[in-house]
Protein backbone atom coordinates (compact mmCIF):
# COMPACT_ATOMS: atom_id res chain seq x y z
CA UNK A 1 0.00 0.00 0.00
CA UNK A 2 1.34 3.44 -0.94
CA UNK A 3 2.10 5.95 1.75
CA UNK A 4 -0.65 8.43 2.55
CA UNK A 5 -0.23 12.16 3.11
CA UNK A 6 -2.85 14.29 4.86
CA UNK A 7 -2.69 18.06 4.46
CA UNK A 8 -4.68 20.10 6.98
CA UNK A 9 -5.83 23.30 5.30
CA UNK A 10 -6.53 24.27 1.67
CA UNK A 11 -4.83 27.65 1.65
CA UNK A 12 -2.15 28.70 -0.82
CA UNK A 13 0.59 26.58 0.77
CA UNK A 14 -1.54 23.47 1.21
CA UNK A 15 -2.88 23.57 -2.35
CA UNK A 16 0.56 24.23 -3.84
CA UNK A 17 2.05 21.29 -1.96
CA UNK A 18 -0.82 18.97 -2.88
CA UNK A 19 -0.62 19.81 -6.59
CA UNK A 20 3.13 19.20 -6.76
CA UNK A 21 2.94 15.94 -4.81
CA UNK A 22 0.03 14.63 -6.88
CA UNK A 23 1.89 15.39 -10.10
CA UNK A 24 4.68 13.21 -8.73
CA UNK A 25 2.27 10.34 -8.10
CA UNK A 26 1.89 10.54 -4.31
CA UNK A 27 -1.36 9.86 -2.45
CA UNK A 28 -2.47 13.20 -0.97
CA UNK A 29 -5.73 14.10 0.77
CA UNK A 30 -6.58 17.66 1.85
CA UNK A 31 -8.88 18.39 4.79
CA UNK A 32 -10.33 21.91 4.89
CA UNK A 33 -12.53 23.16 7.72
CA UNK A 34 -14.69 25.52 5.64
CA UNK A 35 -17.71 24.22 3.69
CA UNK A 36 -16.61 26.08 0.55
CA UNK A 37 -13.25 27.38 -0.57
CA UNK A 38 -13.28 31.13 -0.09
CA UNK A 39 -10.74 33.91 -0.03
CA UNK A 40 -9.44 35.27 3.25
CA UNK A 41 -7.61 38.59 3.21
CA UNK A 42 -8.78 39.80 -0.22
CA UNK A 43 -5.49 39.84 -2.17
CA UNK A 44 -1.87 38.79 -2.01
CA UNK A 45 1.43 40.02 -3.47
CA UNK A 46 3.64 37.28 -4.89
CA UNK A 47 7.33 37.92 -5.54
CA UNK A 48 9.73 36.06 -7.83
CA UNK A 49 10.81 33.63 -5.12
CA UNK A 50 7.28 32.19 -5.42
CA UNK A 51 5.99 33.08 -8.90
CA UNK A 52 8.94 31.32 -10.55
CA UNK A 53 7.43 27.98 -9.48
CA UNK A 54 3.93 28.73 -10.75
CA UNK A 55 5.50 29.96 -13.99
CA UNK A 56 8.22 27.39 -14.63
CA UNK A 57 7.36 24.24 -12.68
CA UNK A 58 3.56 24.36 -12.79
CA UNK A 59 3.19 25.99 -16.21
CA UNK A 60 0.49 28.35 -14.93
CA UNK A 61 1.89 31.60 -16.34
CA UNK A 62 -0.90 31.90 -18.90
CA UNK A 63 -3.78 31.18 -16.53
CA UNK A 64 -2.44 33.31 -13.71
CA UNK A 65 -1.25 36.03 -16.08
CA UNK A 66 -4.87 36.71 -16.95
CA UNK A 67 -5.68 37.14 -13.25
CA UNK A 68 -2.73 38.98 -11.77
CA UNK A 69 -1.25 42.46 -12.23
CA UNK A 70 2.49 42.60 -12.74
CA UNK A 71 3.60 45.48 -10.54
CA UNK A 72 5.85 48.24 -11.84
CA UNK A 73 8.32 48.98 -9.09
CA UNK A 74 8.33 49.47 -5.33
CA UNK A 75 7.70 53.05 -4.23
CA UNK A 76 8.17 54.59 -0.77
CA UNK A 77 6.44 57.90 0.02
CA UNK A 78 5.97 60.31 2.87
CA UNK A 79 2.43 59.54 3.95
CA UNK A 80 1.52 63.12 4.81
CA UNK A 81 3.06 65.06 1.93
CA UNK A 82 2.96 62.36 -0.74
CA UNK A 83 6.61 63.09 -1.61
CA UNK A 84 8.35 60.16 -3.29
CA UNK A 85 11.27 59.05 -1.12
CA UNK A 86 12.46 56.15 -3.26
CA UNK A 87 11.52 54.08 -6.29
CA UNK A 88 13.14 50.67 -6.50
CA UNK A 89 13.31 48.61 -9.69
CA UNK A 90 10.73 48.55 -12.48
CA UNK A 91 8.65 45.81 -14.03
CA UNK A 92 11.23 45.23 -16.76
CA UNK A 93 14.25 45.42 -14.46
CA UNK A 94 12.65 43.02 -11.99
CA UNK A 95 11.80 40.40 -14.61
CA UNK A 96 15.22 40.69 -16.20
CA UNK A 97 16.90 40.26 -12.86
CA UNK A 98 14.87 37.37 -11.44
CA UNK A 99 13.29 35.68 -14.45
CA UNK A 100 9.83 35.83 -12.90
CA UNK A 101 7.31 38.58 -12.13
CA UNK A 102 6.29 40.46 -9.00
CA UNK A 103 2.48 40.50 -8.97
CA UNK A 104 -0.72 41.31 -7.13
CA UNK A 105 -3.63 38.89 -7.37
CA UNK A 106 -6.95 38.36 -5.65
CA UNK A 107 -6.70 35.32 -3.39
CA UNK A 108 -9.93 33.91 -4.79
CA UNK A 109 -8.48 34.05 -8.33
CA UNK A 110 -5.26 32.34 -7.27
CA UNK A 111 -7.15 29.73 -5.29
CA UNK A 112 -9.43 28.99 -8.26
CA UNK A 113 -6.47 28.34 -10.57
CA UNK A 114 -4.81 26.10 -7.98
CA UNK A 115 -8.03 24.22 -7.28
CA UNK A 116 -8.46 23.51 -11.01
CA UNK A 117 -5.06 21.82 -11.03
CA UNK A 118 -5.90 19.62 -8.04
CA UNK A 119 -7.29 16.10 -8.16
CA UNK A 120 -10.79 17.15 -7.14
CA UNK A 121 -11.67 14.02 -5.20
CA UNK A 122 -8.70 14.61 -2.90
CA UNK A 123 -10.25 17.74 -1.35
CA UNK A 124 -12.52 17.18 1.66
CA UNK A 125 -14.50 20.21 2.87
CA UNK A 126 -16.21 20.83 6.22
CA UNK A 127 -13.48 18.84 7.95
CA UNK A 128 -12.55 20.75 11.10
CA UNK A 129 -9.68 18.93 12.81
CA UNK A 130 -10.19 18.10 16.48
CA UNK A 131 -7.30 15.75 17.24
CA UNK A 132 -4.31 13.74 16.04
CA UNK A 133 -3.48 10.35 17.58
CA UNK A 134 0.00 9.32 16.46
CA UNK A 135 0.47 6.36 18.79
CA UNK A 136 -0.50 3.55 16.37
CA UNK A 137 0.86 2.27 13.05
CA UNK A 138 -0.53 5.40 11.35
CA UNK A 139 -1.56 8.86 12.46
CA UNK A 140 -5.31 8.99 13.10
CA UNK A 141 -7.12 12.26 12.48
CA UNK A 142 -10.47 13.06 14.05
CA UNK A 143 -12.84 15.74 12.82
CA UNK A 144 -15.66 17.72 14.34
CA UNK A 145 -18.30 15.92 12.22
CA UNK A 146 -17.25 12.55 13.66
CA UNK A 147 -15.26 11.36 10.65
CA UNK A 148 -11.77 9.91 10.97
CA UNK A 149 -8.85 9.46 8.58
CA UNK A 150 -5.42 7.86 8.68
CA UNK A 151 -2.13 9.02 7.19
CA UNK A 152 1.55 8.18 7.23
CA UNK A 153 2.40 11.87 7.29
CA UNK A 154 0.30 14.81 8.49
CA UNK A 155 1.15 18.32 7.30
CA UNK A 156 -0.41 21.19 9.21
CA UNK A 157 -0.97 23.93 6.63
CA UNK A 158 -3.85 25.41 8.60
CA UNK A 159 -2.68 28.99 8.84
CA UNK A 160 -1.64 31.45 11.52
CA UNK A 161 -4.25 30.10 13.97
CA UNK A 162 -3.14 26.52 13.33
CA UNK A 163 -4.73 23.87 15.52
CA UNK A 164 -2.05 21.44 14.33
CA UNK A 165 0.63 23.68 15.81
CA UNK A 166 -1.31 24.03 19.05
CA UNK A 167 -1.65 20.24 19.30
CA UNK A 168 2.11 19.86 18.81
CA UNK A 169 3.10 22.55 21.31
CA UNK A 170 0.31 22.13 23.82
CA UNK A 171 -0.37 25.89 23.98
CA UNK A 172 -1.01 28.95 21.79
CA UNK A 173 2.19 30.99 21.33
CA UNK A 174 0.88 33.88 19.20
CA UNK A 175 2.43 37.29 19.90
CA UNK A 176 0.75 40.62 19.28
CA UNK A 177 2.92 42.94 17.19
CA UNK A 178 1.46 46.14 18.58
CA UNK A 179 -0.29 46.99 15.32
CA UNK A 180 -3.80 46.77 13.93
CA UNK A 181 -4.92 47.00 10.31
CA UNK A 182 -7.84 47.78 8.05
CA UNK A 183 -8.09 46.54 4.47
CA UNK A 184 -10.10 46.96 1.33
CA UNK A 185 -10.19 46.78 -2.47
CA UNK A 186 -10.83 50.02 -4.36
CA UNK A 187 -11.70 50.65 -8.02
CA UNK A 188 -9.30 53.03 -9.82
CA UNK A 189 -11.96 55.62 -10.66
CA UNK A 190 -12.43 56.26 -6.93
CA UNK A 191 -8.79 57.40 -6.54
CA UNK A 192 -8.18 60.24 -9.01
CA UNK A 193 -5.19 61.55 -7.02
CA UNK A 194 -3.27 58.26 -6.89
CA UNK A 195 0.23 58.45 -8.42
CA UNK A 196 1.96 55.38 -9.87
CA UNK A 197 -1.06 53.04 -9.76
CA UNK A 198 1.01 50.23 -11.26
CA UNK A 199 3.49 50.09 -8.36
CA UNK A 200 3.52 48.53 -4.93
CA UNK A 201 3.63 51.53 -2.60
CA UNK A 202 4.36 52.24 1.04
CA UNK A 203 3.15 55.58 2.45
CA UNK A 204 5.06 56.03 5.72
CA UNK A 205 4.45 58.19 8.75
CA UNK A 206 4.81 58.33 12.54
CA UNK A 207 2.80 55.50 14.01
CA UNK A 208 1.38 54.00 10.82
CA UNK A 209 1.62 53.24 7.12
CA UNK A 210 -0.46 52.44 4.05
CA UNK A 211 0.52 49.61 1.71
CA UNK A 212 -1.28 49.07 -1.59
CA UNK A 213 -0.79 47.37 -4.95
CA UNK A 214 -2.81 46.61 -8.08
CA UNK A 215 -4.54 43.30 -8.72
CA UNK A 216 -5.59 41.75 -12.00
CA UNK A 217 -8.69 43.82 -12.76
CA UNK A 218 -7.00 47.17 -12.09
CA UNK A 219 -8.36 47.59 -8.57
CA UNK A 220 -6.04 48.48 -5.70
CA UNK A 221 -5.75 46.26 -2.64
CA UNK A 222 -4.87 48.36 0.42
CA UNK A 223 -3.65 47.47 3.89
CA UNK A 224 -3.71 50.33 6.39
CA UNK A 225 -1.62 49.75 9.52
CA UNK A 226 -1.75 51.71 12.77
CA UNK A 227 0.56 51.26 15.74
CA UNK A 228 -1.42 51.00 18.98
CA UNK A 229 -0.44 52.26 22.41
CA UNK A 230 -2.23 49.50 24.33
CA UNK A 231 -2.02 45.69 24.33
CA UNK A 232 -4.64 43.79 22.33
CA UNK A 233 -7.41 42.98 24.81
CA UNK A 234 -9.85 41.20 22.49
CA UNK A 235 -10.21 37.44 22.39
CA UNK A 236 -10.27 37.24 18.60
CA UNK A 237 -7.76 38.59 16.10
CA UNK A 238 -10.44 40.26 13.97
CA UNK A 239 -13.17 42.36 15.57
CA UNK A 240 -16.05 44.46 14.23
CA UNK A 241 -15.32 48.16 13.83
CA UNK A 242 -17.50 51.14 13.09
CA UNK A 243 -16.96 52.35 9.54
CA UNK A 244 -14.78 55.47 9.12
CA UNK A 245 -13.01 55.04 12.48
CA UNK A 246 -9.93 53.74 10.65
CA UNK A 247 -9.66 57.05 8.77
CA UNK A 248 -9.33 59.33 11.81
CA UNK A 249 -5.58 58.83 12.49
CA UNK A 250 -4.83 59.42 8.80
CA UNK A 251 -7.32 62.22 8.04
CA UNK A 252 -4.51 64.76 7.47
CA UNK A 253 -2.37 62.52 5.28
CA UNK A 254 -1.92 63.02 1.54
CA UNK A 255 -5.11 63.31 -0.55
CA UNK A 256 -4.39 60.04 -2.37
CA UNK A 257 -4.22 58.19 0.97
CA UNK A 258 -7.48 59.69 2.24
CA UNK A 259 -9.21 58.94 -1.08
CA UNK A 260 -8.19 55.31 -1.00
CA UNK A 261 -9.02 54.50 2.60
CA UNK A 262 -12.31 56.41 2.41
CA UNK A 263 -13.53 54.86 -0.84
CA UNK A 264 -15.03 51.63 0.49
CA UNK A 265 -16.68 50.64 3.79
CA UNK A 266 -14.43 49.03 6.39
CA UNK A 267 -16.18 47.15 9.17
CA UNK A 268 -13.36 45.06 10.65
CA UNK A 269 -10.18 45.71 12.58
CA UNK A 270 -7.36 43.19 12.30
CA UNK A 271 -4.80 42.67 15.04
CA UNK A 272 -1.43 41.72 13.57
CA UNK A 273 0.04 38.70 15.32
CA UNK A 274 3.11 36.64 14.57
CA UNK A 275 4.63 33.53 16.06
CA UNK A 276 8.13 33.20 17.50
CA UNK A 277 10.49 30.94 15.54
CA UNK A 278 10.54 27.33 16.70
CA UNK A 279 13.63 25.20 17.15
CA UNK A 280 11.59 22.27 15.79
CA UNK A 281 8.17 22.22 14.16
CA UNK A 282 7.83 18.46 13.62
CA UNK A 283 6.98 15.60 15.91
CA UNK A 284 6.77 11.95 14.86
CA UNK A 285 4.49 11.85 11.77
CA UNK A 286 3.39 15.48 11.98
CA UNK A 287 5.02 18.61 10.56
CA UNK A 288 3.98 22.19 9.81
CA UNK A 289 4.00 24.37 6.71
CA UNK A 290 3.58 28.08 5.99
CA UNK A 291 1.93 30.31 8.59
CA UNK A 292 1.35 27.30 10.83
CA UNK A 293 5.14 26.99 11.16
CA UNK A 294 6.26 30.64 10.98
CA UNK A 295 3.40 33.16 10.87
CA UNK A 296 4.71 36.68 10.40
CA UNK A 297 3.44 40.23 10.12
CA UNK A 298 2.82 41.33 6.52
CA UNK A 299 5.28 44.23 6.30
CA UNK A 300 7.56 42.32 3.88
CA UNK A 301 4.58 40.73 2.10
CA UNK A 302 6.13 37.28 2.45
CA UNK A 303 3.55 35.12 4.25
CA UNK A 304 2.16 33.41 1.14
CA UNK A 305 5.54 33.43 -0.58
CA UNK A 306 7.22 31.57 2.27
CA UNK A 307 4.44 28.96 2.32
CA UNK A 308 5.06 28.36 -1.40
CA UNK A 309 8.79 28.00 -0.76
CA UNK A 310 8.00 25.52 2.04
CA UNK A 311 5.76 23.52 -0.30
CA UNK A 312 8.43 23.24 -3.00
CA UNK A 313 11.14 22.11 -0.58
CA UNK A 314 8.91 19.58 1.23
CA UNK A 315 7.53 18.19 -2.03
CA UNK A 316 10.99 17.64 -3.49
CA UNK A 317 12.23 15.91 -0.36
CA UNK A 318 9.20 13.63 0.05
CA UNK A 319 9.18 12.62 -3.60
CA UNK A 320 12.95 12.11 -3.64
CA UNK A 321 13.27 9.69 -0.72
CA UNK A 322 11.46 6.72 0.78
CA UNK A 323 12.74 7.74 4.22
CA UNK A 324 10.12 10.30 5.21
CA UNK A 325 11.55 10.71 8.71
CA UNK A 326 14.75 11.98 7.07
CA UNK A 327 12.80 14.08 4.57
CA UNK A 328 10.79 15.78 7.30
CA UNK A 329 13.90 16.54 9.36
CA UNK A 330 15.78 17.81 6.31
CA UNK A 331 12.84 20.02 5.35
CA UNK A 332 12.89 21.64 8.76
CA UNK A 333 16.62 22.22 8.62
CA UNK A 334 16.46 23.76 5.16
CA UNK A 335 13.61 26.10 6.01
CA UNK A 336 14.35 27.09 9.61
CA UNK A 337 16.92 29.82 9.10
CA UNK A 338 15.34 31.32 6.00
CA UNK A 339 11.91 31.67 7.59
CA UNK A 340 13.34 32.94 10.87
CA UNK A 341 15.10 35.75 9.06
CA UNK A 342 11.93 36.66 7.18
CA UNK A 343 9.89 36.80 10.40
CA UNK A 344 12.50 38.91 12.19
CA UNK A 345 12.95 41.24 9.22
CA UNK A 346 9.20 41.72 8.81
CA UNK A 347 8.79 42.79 12.42
CA UNK A 348 11.74 45.18 12.06
CA UNK A 349 10.32 46.70 8.87
CA UNK A 350 7.18 47.66 10.79
CA UNK A 351 9.31 49.68 13.20
CA UNK A 352 11.14 51.32 10.28
CA UNK A 353 7.95 52.36 8.50
CA UNK A 354 6.53 54.02 11.64
CA UNK A 355 9.50 56.12 12.76
CA UNK A 356 8.70 59.55 14.24
CA UNK A 357 10.02 62.66 12.53
CA UNK A 358 13.69 63.27 13.22
CA UNK A 359 17.18 62.00 12.45
CA UNK A 360 16.28 58.30 12.34
CA UNK A 361 13.51 58.88 9.80
CA UNK A 362 15.89 60.99 7.71
CA UNK A 363 18.50 58.22 7.82
CA UNK A 364 15.85 55.68 6.76
CA UNK A 365 14.84 57.83 3.83
CA UNK A 366 18.45 58.20 2.73
CA UNK A 367 19.01 54.44 2.89
CA UNK A 368 15.88 53.75 0.83
CA UNK A 369 16.90 56.34 -1.78
CA UNK A 370 20.44 54.97 -2.16
CA UNK A 371 21.26 53.37 -5.54
CA UNK A 372 21.98 50.01 -3.90
CA UNK A 373 18.87 49.95 -1.69
CA UNK A 374 17.23 46.97 -3.38
CA UNK A 375 20.47 44.98 -3.31
CA UNK A 376 21.07 45.72 0.37
CA UNK A 377 17.57 45.29 1.76
CA UNK A 378 15.44 43.12 -0.55
CA UNK A 379 17.51 41.03 -2.95
CA UNK A 380 18.01 38.27 -0.35
CA UNK A 381 14.24 37.72 -0.34
CA UNK A 382 13.41 37.95 -4.04
CA UNK A 383 16.45 36.16 -5.51
CA UNK A 384 16.09 33.04 -3.36
CA UNK A 385 15.50 29.75 -5.18
CA UNK A 386 13.98 27.32 -2.73
CA UNK A 387 14.50 24.31 -4.99
CA UNK A 388 18.27 24.55 -4.99
CA UNK A 389 19.43 26.96 -2.26
CA UNK A 390 20.00 25.97 1.34
CA UNK A 391 20.55 28.98 3.63
CA UNK A 392 23.20 28.64 6.31
CA UNK A 393 22.87 30.13 9.82
CA UNK A 394 25.85 32.40 9.20
CA UNK A 395 24.20 33.77 6.05
CA UNK A 396 20.84 34.66 7.55
CA UNK A 397 21.83 35.75 11.05
CA UNK A 398 22.69 39.32 10.01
Amino acid sequence: MSKRIAIIGAGIGGLTLAIDLQRKGLDVQIYEQTPVLKEVGAAVALSANATRFYQDRFGMAGELGRKWAEVDGLVFRDGRTGEQIARLSSREEYRSRYGAPYVGIHRADLQAVLFAALETESLHLSKRLTGIDDAGPAARLTFEDGDEAEADLVIGADGAKSLTRRLLLGYDDARYSGCTAARGIVAPELMPSLPDPGAIQFWMGPGGHLLHYPIGNGDQNFFLVKRESMPWAEKGWVVPAEDKTHIEPFAHWAPAVVEMISAVPVHEQWALFYRPPLTHWSQDRVTLLGDAAHATVPHHGQGANQSIEDAIVLSDLLSGSTDWDWARTEYEQRRRFRTRKVVDASVTVGEMLHLPDGPRAQERNARLAAPDAFDRHLDWIHSFRADDQIPEPSVVAA
